[in-house]
């Protein structure tokens, strides 16, 4: 397989703006790129232009990425691309590549050598915990813990890890809730002013919420520790932890990994942008690429965050952006439609002037197919009118 003909190749058949962001190889670079914009094969093509016009070896490369799917297809274009040296380009998800830190360098006071925490083992540890009245607090309810609560609970806990929320957000938050927000809040005001009852009972609830679950979390940290267990959050945090407290595996890991690209920036949550921070952290104009959509945060429950992009721009100010404006997946009417919806958002990239165009000749043909935008009050209305849609 000749790699420098299927890299002519694949650049012959890039648009304009695609060319460009495989051309930007140095410095940082944000490419803002939607579903069907070929941002996959940029980063590919991007990487072996980046071997072809630089010293660089394979194993300088890092890809990260949020899914096992992102990194199965990374691969397999590489592979096409580069042939066996594709194996040497670091292509990983962040916990995987998080796990490794931990793991290959036996950070001190840090989780080594641990197996991962099942979800049955979980749930035995919460069961155990909200039994106790010392260690559950308010929380404590005579009653077996539902499966319901179980389940919340781990949420909660994940939420604290993936944002990196501390007891002082925690006491923060909650005087804010009640000194700010909950005396304007009309049901539950009195008219002579003040809290109602169902104002009263709403704020002890978030009082004791406010003092029982960062201790309730902290216990169950210590026990997860004393048996050698590790969630798949913890690779995050304790890889933060050890590149925060070791300058020389920081630096280590800065020169082997020259040049870094993330595939589905929006999708990152903040401890993941973390890590980012320290891989490039005291280096100048770092080759940091970040590829995504700045309004396609789908993965909102894991953490995936609009204000990622605003993080990068405010680190490195000096950060070139480049939008893939072709889409190669949708029609022109779904393309001016969609963003006829998007362009009223503030978050919307001041770059993003006009819609997409369409790039593939087939669809662009299609112009009786006009989308509908409609609006619910909530998911019950939604899926009420998807089913009546399909049965009629």
């Amino acid at each position: 397989m000749n790699t420098n003909n299927n890299f002519k190749q694949g650049y012959e058949n890039l648009n304009p703006n695609q060319k460009q962001a495989v051309d930007t190889i140095n410095g940082p670079l944000c490419v803002l790129a939607n579903a069907g914009s070929g941002k996959s094969t940029v980063v590919a093509l991007r990487c072996c232009n980046i071997l072809q016009k630089t010293d660089m070896k394979p194993s300088n490369i890092l890809c990260l990425t949020f899914s096992n799917a992102g990194v199965d297809s990374m691969k397999k274009k590489l592979k096409a691309l580069m042939g066996e040296a594709a194996d040497q380009v670091k292509v990983s998800t962040f916990h995987s590549f998080a796990h490794e830190i931990i793991i290959d360098n036996n950070a001190p006071g840090t989780k080594n050598n641990t197996s991962i925490l099942t979800s049955g083992q979980r749930f035995m540890i919460l069961e155990k915990l909200l039994a106790n009245p010392k260690s559950a607090g308010t929380f404590y309810d005579i009653k077996p813990t539902s499966a319901k609560k179980l389940h919340s609970l781990h949420n909660i806990f994940n939420l604290f890890k993936k944002e990196c929320i501390t007891n002082e957000n925690i006491i923060s938050y909650t005087n804010q809730c009640l000194e700010s927000i909950l005396p304007y809040e009309e049901d539950y005001l009195l008219k002579k002013g003040g809290l109602n009852a169902e104002g009263k009972k709403l704020a002890k609830k978030i009082e004791d919420f406010s003092k029982s679950i960062m201790p309730l979390h902290n216990e169950y940290q210590n026990i997860l520790e004393e048996k050698g267990k590790i969630e798949f959050q913890d690779m995050l945090n304790d890889a933060v932890y050890i590149l925060e407290s070791k300058d020389t595996l920081r630096q280590t890991l800065q020169e082997r990994y020259q040049y870094i690209m993330v595939d589905e920036f929006q999708d990152c949550n903040k401890i993941m942008v973390a890590l980012l921070g320290l891989l490039i952290k005291d280096v100048e104009s770092p080759n940091l690429c970040i590829v995504g959509d700045e309004l396609q945060t789908i993965y909102r429950f894991q953490g995936a965050n609009l204000s990622n992009f605003d993080w990068v721009s405010n680190m490195l100010p000096e950060i070139q952006t480049i939008v893939l404006d072709v889409n190669y997946r949708s029609t022109t009417n779904i393309l001016n439609a969609s963003y006829g919806l998007i362009s009223q958002s503030q978050h919307i990239h001041p770059l993003k002037r006009s819609p997409m165009v369409c790039g593939n000749k087939e669809l662009g043909e299609r112009q009786n197919e006009t989308p509908k935008i409609t609006s619910f009050h909530n998911q019950e209305q939604e899926g009420y009118s998807i089913a009546k849609s399909i049965s009629s």
